[in-house]
């Protein structure tokens, strides 16, 4: 299969050439081992080398033959390291694997290789110690963000159609802006993190990260439902989420438009991307209205640190009986440690006030969100910004003081959602025709409502279509 065929096809388009006969799933995989070895000089996404062959998945799934990449631990696949970017977990193997796991494999996914993230997977940025600087297809002397940087890079260069990502605070949403992809939060619960519980409070939510809506929608219905010993289940969709996106029933929606960074600073390039989409939606016949939702930045910091630092300081004692010793700071960036050592100092009495805080900043939301059915965002407040210049990495003293000047900047239009637990998707609706940079645009959904996500992003792919942008590191170089 040659490259400019390849690059063409979104996972659907690849599985329905592969189920025909037209070329077979071995075609596909060489394709996609090629189309990586054209970019990852460029961008540095792979981590380590691809695998010997595919890892082993359904010949039935709806998407077999189709080639993934694996997010570094997220999920964990049997024989895959699982580190983190982290030295402290460095040689870790897993022995057994997720759900999530499973019903990757189950939908046919070929696993070809592990992504770069950050450590631990914390930072806006793709950039580690143990892997060094994952860059922007667009421009690589800019980053693809983070967390799940590395797959927003392989998948904006059309080098694979599909990769995982988990987002806990904008991971999977901010790759998606900066790097042109779809990316996809989805509702607390949708998808299973079984036989573990909730992660980060229920902050941390997996999904992937790929170019078209019909693809999201298939991902969602294969990924998502309960499993059995699940502690808290949510209902399921009406109808499968795939039909969602072919229905042109013409129900016009109340579109909320919040342009105003509560936590500071937006690009005008931003602004004007999600203006533009709310043109777009109000020439198609929804209504648009300018929103200022109930949105508390200094509450709203003020509890991610106590959500990260409890989190952290768990993990760090699973961690210590992983590696079967005890964690040295000189095995972490100075702000990793910086998040565990500040977690070690909390009480059980702190560690449940989080939930209590959660509700504080839901509620008010919640009855928001009674008044419009969607509400649109820029993705970023920022196009994507240089490499080896987040200040996430300059060590801190106070873990507070990292969130209002790093992590909090990159992802003001995003975390407030983890928390409340709603669903929201990028969409690479924008271009800065100064920069040449992706300009992502969020739409946010009520609890539980990804149906109407589904039917929007589709409407709006067709009415602002982006297939056409092709990135200047491309899988088609040279060919």
């Amino acid at each position: 299969m040659e490259i400019h065929d390849y690059v063409q096809h979104d996972a659907i388009g690849l599985a329905e050439l592969i189920r025909s006969g037209q070329v077979s799933a071995a075609e596909v995989q060489g394709a996609a081992l090629e189309a990586v070895a054209v970019v990852n000089p460029h961008l540095n996404a792979v981590a380590g080398e691809p695998f010997d062959a595919p890892l082993e998945h359904d010949p039935d799934g709806p998407l077999a033959g189709v080639p993934l990449g694996l997010k570094d631990s997220s999920p964990s696949a049997i024989g895959v390291p699982a580190n983190y970017a982290c030295k402290a977990l460095e040689g870790l193997v897993p022995t057994s694997e997720g759900e999530l796991m499973k019903r990757l494999r189950g939908a046919g996914l070929a696993s070809m290789l592990v992504t770069t993230g950050p450590e631990l997977h914390m930072y806006g940025v793709t950039e580690s110690d143990m892997w060094g600087i994952t860059r922007n297809p667009w421009n690589t002397d800019m980053t693809p963000g983070g967390s799940s940087g590395g797959s927003g890079a392989l998948v904006g260069s059309r080098a694979l159609p599909i990769a995982t990502a988990g987002d806990a605070g904008g991971s999977t949403r901010m790759p998606g802006g900066f790097t042109g992809t779809i990316g996809l939060l989805p509702t607390n619960k949708r998808i299973s993190y079984a036989p573990a519980g909730e992660r980060l409070y229920g902050l941390s939510r997996p999904f992937v990260l790929v170019r078209s809506m019909r693809d999201t929608a298939l991902m969602l219905d294969e990924l998502s439902g309960p499993v059995v010993g699940d502690h808290v289940t949510i209902p399921g969709p009406a109808r499968p989420y795939a039909e969602e996106v072919n229905d042109h029933d013409g129900t016009r929606l109340r579109v909320g438009l919040m342009i105003n960074n509560p936590f500071g600073h937006v690009d005008a390039a931003a602004v004007e991307g999600a203006k533009r989409t709310a043109a777009t939606l109000e020439s198609l016949g929804h209504s648009v209205e300018i929103v200022v939702p109930p949105i508390d930045p200094e509450y709203t910091i003020d509890t991610l640190v106590e959500a990260w630092g409890c989190s952290l300081a768990s993990s760090a004692r699973a961690a210590t009986a992983a590696i079967g010793r005890e964690l040295d700071p000189a095995d972490f960036s100075p702000n990793s440690w910086l998040h565990i050592e500040y977690g070690l100092t909390k009480s059980a009495a702190d560690a449940i006030d989080v939930y209590s805080s959660f509700n504080t900043i839901t509620r008010p939301m919640a009855e928001f969100f009674e008044t419009i059915d969607v509400l649109v965002t820029p993705t970023n407040p920022t196009l994507a910004v240089p490499v080896a210049t987040y200040d996430g990495y300059r060590p801190y003293e106070d873990l507070r003081d990292l969130y209002v000047h790093a992590e909090g900047v990159l992802e003001s239009y995003m975390s407030v959602f983890n928390i409340t637990g709603q669903p929201a998707i990028t969409l690479p609706l924008g271009h800065d025709n100064e920069s040449g940079m992706p300009v992502g645009t969020q739409l946010v959904g009520r609890w539980g409502d990804e149906s109407t996500l589904m039917r929007l992003g589709a409407e709006l792919e067709r009415a602002m279509p982006w297939t056409d942008r092709v990135a200047p590191i491309d899988a088609t170089m040279g060919a």
